[in-house]
């Protein structure tokens, strides 16, 4: 990891806490491309808290590595909420007779 990288991750950072999500997405992306592993993880939280784009937020999780119960945290979120939709469809329609 080069200096360069971490100057991109704190950019990246400055982006994040403006709420600048696509240009705190590139900072990021770029530090990732320079071997920080910390800018990487700062990108599955990103998909994960901020922007909800949960196969994204996997997707940088498993880049960042050490990452699997974060993972099955958030398939096990995305399950119980498949579930809670399926569940209130069911209800529309059975209440719809």
């Amino acid at each position: 990891k080069s200096l360069a990288a971490e100057l991109a991750r704190d950019l990246g950072e400055v982006f994040k806490h403006l709420e600048d999500y696509p240009n705190a997405i590139k900072w990021f992306e770029i530090a990732h491309n320079d071997g920080d592993k910390l800018a990487t993880f700062m990108l599955g939280l990103m998909y994960e808290r901020e922007l909800k784009d949960y196969p994204n937020a996997i997707k940088w999780y498993m880049l960042a590595g050490n990452e699997q119960k974060r993972i099955d945290e958030i398939l096990a979120k995305e399950a119980l909420s498949q579930q809670e939709s399926n569940s209130t469809i069911s209800s529309d329609l059975n209440s719809s007779k």
